[in-house]
């Protein structure tokens, strides 16, 4: 659904299938006026900012590296819930 609205483009490569945000779901992000959308759109573009340029084996470090640190995040995030 998400392709044939445009919103995402499927890549296929040697270690496996990418989904790529396409150029319509920022229009769609931005059409919206909320807070929410609006800081959406400011993650958005820091992890295109930061990311954009690695390679996918510095991203899968990086992802690996931080993992154990991101978990405890979530876990101490979803206890004071």
């Amino acid at each position: 659904m998400l392709q044939a609205k445009e919103l995402i483009v499927i890549k296929y490569n040697k270690t496996g299938i990418n989904f790529l945000a396409h150029k319509n779901a920022k229009n769609l992000i931005e059409y919206f006026q909320s807070e929410y959308s609006r800081d959406l759109i400011d993650r958005i573009d820091f992890v295109i900012e930061r990311f954009n340029d690695m390679t996918d084996k510095k991203l899968d470090f990086f992802i690996k590296s931080n993992l154990t640190k991101w978990g405890s995040e979530f876990l101490e995030e979803v206890h004071s819930l």
